[in-house]
């Protein structure tokens, strides 16, 4: 540092030495002494945005400090004491943003016995006198809002506490978290902010829980001017969604086998290495063979992320899902056949294996581009970092309608359009198709000697049913819907602000981008309009408004805003909230709208951009406070004010390093580290707080601390050390008094064969002893174990090779049935025996109603022109059939029959569809009997004229 200074003063004489100097001379003051240094703030930053333990941080300072030369490092308590400085550089900056704001808005939320209250204020315009007025330039301004953290705090309590209303309990701590955030570090409360507070509190918002919203309902008690408690819509539509599905029984079976259930599939996969590392290979095995999964999917897809209390988390592993039908049908065949599994495992894989039929993955196909479409509005729309209010009703009436179209009418089932774009590409698919498609291209898999078919797809007949099931759940799920999102009178009119609404009710149609007069409507939007203007009545009798004088002031903004913002559009997208902070901007206003008074609408407009009803921040943020809470197990001060500390400064405090400290350009990329705004002000907090003792070298560890749970190890060990002592000592004293009243310690007897057991219950020998199962199961294993050892030795004595592996055993996958081999009668004739497979097509030109099944031999091909015998439902089916080749079959059996075959015992490995046909009456069943008998005998009788 000191060579670039001495190069800079020599090459540039001219300039002074106080401004060559690395920082400011004010600057040098924060630096002198035994004060943190530059690099010590970027590491305590550090440390909590990475959410490192203060003993872990506490170990990279001592490598780097060694690294560096530094005799001493910083240590925990230094490390604690720089976190609080930037914690209330932070909490400065909170106060001076709250006392700039005119309207307020909190959200809060708990989580694992802590409470977290945050908020959103409106703030001065961020247009300076510098910045130009162009509508390109003004695309990129942010909104004149801002939001952060207001408190976080430990539900600790006596027992008055817990036994309160919790709603009652939520709004005093509310209360009790605002008063903290209007005190400065010494808890000194500022009274004139806390009353400033109290006055532009308006809107609070929270989950659907009951506390919370009772809670809401209280605050106006202790905030006046509170006109709006709302709920979170991403939890609305989370359950809207949710409820339905649950209500509809197959979809809710449905949900038990793949997600809810004990032992259920995807959280089995999700929650075992084992079922993972073999469904990948699973994977590596179908894009060996097919290339491609379904939905023309060539990567190996590694994980199934699940979280069984958010429904929109099963969007996702449903999606893979029915892209890895063939490989998850594979992974259950493993588990199925592999007879190193549990007997339990085995059968469950079998079941779920067996439930993989066609309409049940048709139906996971249907569920999944439900969730999908829920989650894509759920993410776009109302999920975001910062969701816009205004627009909550026009995306809200295109979601339902969206959804009608395509589950209550049908359109999901539909050919999707090829167009020009798509190219030589992949036409996209829904996610029903991509299902039908991969059971149309399924080969059979072997297992265990067994064989599975996905089978071809579902009837028209079940598709109808699944499809109207679907729809009752869409129906049920628009209406709640439009109810929690569109059914609150403050949200519903907050669409006043929405600019694209205010284009659709313009009048003048067919004006170019230079014309239009928002507030002249036609005859045909008028409704529209006037229904507009009423919502702003109404929105201005909640804040206590003047309500004409505001409808004034929005037509005359309404004419140069829309204008300006739709000029904007054309260089990026803007943000409604954006675009209604130029209002506030005076310099705007003087450009755009010289001479007008805006008093009365800037209220509302302030209002609405300090509105978040999502809740979307808190929970992300909560999160955050369980990743700090999980590094710092040990020890946090009570009243939560260490996680406040680290979590104030992880969220609302610098975001990256710069923001800390910069370097100058002319200093090169290793010049001195210059202060900020932020870091000075850490510097002089600390400074005016600790003073100048930055990592002093205290003394060792005190005296060890009595009425911990640590001295009451202590004393146990040393009380057991004490007893087996004085046992050593007097082995031979006949009594001893003991803990337990009445119970006097003996010498144990002598021991003798016609006793058994212990001195606390000797009985005679031979006389019955009771012994649980389950140890009778450990002493039989530790006998094994004896046996196990003692062999070894022997073997090992005796020179042979100590250890013997037992057999080896391998998984049953990819097992066929064993090849037929014939069976001789004592009368000479031979009789094969084949394995019958019932099969399913959608053969053209073949009439393969739900009439009958096939059945078949042959491995491959399978069709109803190579089925060697056809089982009907009715006898009613045969006037269904207009099949030669069935025709000729019923004939070669009759024929073959009246040959007078002799009688066999015949025996068929059945796969995993066994034919069960509903018979109509008795007749049917002895004709179906018939027909599979000779239908083996004439098999066998093929294979014997054959050699």
């Amino acid at each position: 540092m000191f060579t670039e200074l001495r190069k800079k003063l020599f090459f540039a004489l001219e300039i002074p030495v106080s401004s060559a100097l690395p920082y400011q001379l004010g600057d040098q003051d924060l630096l002198k002494g035994n004060v943190p240094q530059p690099a010590d703030w970027l590491r305590a930053w550090q440390a909590c945005q990475t959410s490192t333990s203060f003993a872990g941080a506490e170990k990279h300072y001592r490598t780097q400090a060694f690294i560096d030369g530094r005799p001493t490092h910083v240590k925990r308590k230094a490390l604690t004491r720089m976190i609080s400085a930037m914690q209330e550089a932070v909490r400065c900056c909170r106060r001076e943003r709250l006392r700039a704001a005119q309207s307020l808005s909190v959200n809060m939320d708990d989580r694992q016995d802590y409470r977290l209250l945050e908020y959103s204020v409106d703030i001065p315009s961020s247009i300076s006198e510098t910045d130009s007025l162009e509508q390109s330039d003004l695309a990129s301004l942010p909104a004149s809002s801002a939001e952060g953290v207001l408190g976080i705090r430990h539900l600790r309590g006596d027992l008055p506490y817990h036994d309160a209303d919790k709603s009652a309990n939520m709004a005093a701590s509310a209360v009790k978290m605002i008063e903290e955030a209007c005190a400065d570090w010494n808890g000194k409360v500022d009274a004139g902010l806390l009353q400033h507070v109290t006055n532009i509190f308006r809107h609070y918002s929270s989950d659907q829980g009951s506390s919370a919203a009772k809670c809401g309902h209280l605050l106006p008690e202790k905030f006046p001017n509170h006109v709006w408690s709302s709920y979170d819509p991403a939890h609305q539509l989370r359950t809207a969604s949710r409820d339905p599905l649950h209500a509809v029984p197959e979809f809710d079976a449905q949900w038990q086998r793949l997600f809810g259930g004990r032992h259920a599939l995807v959280p089995d996969i999700k929650n075992s290495d084992l079922w993972r590392s073999k469904l990948i290979a699973c994977e590596q095995y179908v894009l060996e063979r097919r290339e491609q999964h379904g939905g023309n999917v060539k990567a190996i897809l590694k994980h199934l992320s699940f979280a069984k209390q958010r429904f929109d988390s099963i969007a996702d592993p449903m999606m893979k899902y029915c892209i890895l039908i063939v490989s998850i049908a594979m992974l259950l065949a493993m588990q199925a056949a592999d007879p190193r599994n549990d007997k339990h495992l085995r059968e469950r894989a079998e079941e779920t294996l067996q439930r993989m039929t066609p309409p049940e993955l048709f139906s996971c196909g249907l569920t999944a581009g439900y969730a999908m479409e829920c989650v894509r509005f759920l993410r776009e729309n109302v999920d975001s970092q910062r969701h816009d209010t205004a627009v909550t009703v026009r995306v809200t009436m295109a979601f339902v309608d969206r959804m009608q179209t395509l589950f209550v009418d049908g359109h999901i089932l539909g050919l999707v359009p090829r167009q020009l774009s798509d190219g030589d590409g992949v036409t996209p698919r829904t996610m029903s198709e991509i299902v039908i498609n991969q059971l149309d291209e399924a080969e059979p898999i072997y297992y265990g000697n067994r064989v599975f078919f996905l089978s071809t797809k579902a009837m028209p007949k079940e598709v109808r049913q699944i499809m109207e099931n679907m729809a009752e759940v869409v129906l049920a799920m628009t209406k709640r819907v439009k109810v929690d999102l569109l059914g609150d009178q403050v949200g519903f009119s907050l669409q006043i602000f929405d600019l694209k609404t205010w284009e659709t009710v313009r009048a003048r149609p067919g004006s170019d981008d230079s014309g239009g007069d928002p507030a002249s409507p036609s005859d045909d939007d008028a409704p529209t309009y006037r229904k507009l203007f009423d919502h702003c009545r109404f929105l201005c009798k909640a804040l206590s408004l003047e309500g004409e004088q505001c409808v004034k002031e929005l037509k005359v903004v309404l004419k140069s805003l829309v204008v300006c913002w739709r000029l904007a559009c054309k260089h990026s997208k803007v943000d409604n909230r954006a675009a209604w902070s130029w209002v506030l901007s005076s310099r705007w206003r003087a450009k755009y709208m010289p001479g007008i008074r805006t008093g009365t609408i800037e209220q509302l407009i302030r209002f609405y951009l300090s509105v978040r009803v999502a809740t979307t921040r808190t929970e992300r943020d909560l999160g955050t406070l369980t990743a700090v809470l999980q590094a710092h197990s040990d020890p946090l001060a009570d009243d939560g004010s260490t996680v406040a500390a680290v979590l104030d400064v992880r969220i609302d405090g610098p975001q990256s390093e710069q923001d800390l400290f910069f370097r100058d350009p002319d200093d090169g990329p290793k010049g001195p580290l210059r202060f900020t705004d932020f870091s000075r002000m850490c510097s002089q907090l600390f400074i005016e707080r600790y003073g100048r003792r930055f990592c002093y070298t205290y003394g060792g560890k005190g005296h060890r601390e009595s009425g911990t749970t640590a001295s009451l190890k202590r004393s146990r060990a040393e009380a057991v050390d004490r007893l087996c002592e004085a046992a050593k000592q007097y082995p031979s004293r006949v009594k001893s008094a003991t803990c337990v009243q009445g119970l006097t310690l003996t010498d144990p007897l002598s021991r003798s064969e016609s006793f058994q057991g212990s001195r606390w219950a000797l009985q005679p020998s031979g006389a019955a002893v009771t012994v649980s199962r389950a140890m009778r199961n450990f002493s039989r294993n530790t006998a094994i174990k004896d046996a196990r050892h003692t062999a070894v030795s022997l073997r090992r004595s005796s020179g042979q090779a100590p250890y013997q592996p037992n057999p080896l055993r391998a998984g049953g996958f990819g097992n066929k049935a064993p090849d037929p081999k014939p069976i001789e009668r004592p009368d000479g004739f031979p009789v094969q025996l084949f394995p019958v497979f019932d099969l399913y097509s959608d053969m053209k030109g073949v009439f393969t109603g739900p009439g009958f099944s096939l059945l078949s031999t042959a491995r491959h091909g399978f069709s109803c022109r190579t089925a060697d015998l056809v089982v009907l439902e009715k006898l009613s089916g045969m006037e269904t059939v207009d099949n030669a080749d069935l025709v000729r079959s019923l004939i070669c059996l009759r024929s073959i029959w009246s040959l007078g075959c002799p009688s066999v015992s015949c025996y068929s490995r059945f796969s995993n569809r066994c034919c069960r046909p509903t018979l109509s009456s008795s007749l049917c069943g002895v004709l179906v009997t018939q027909l599979y008998v000779m239908f083996l005998v004439s098999v066998s009788c093929w294979v014997w004229s054959t050699k």
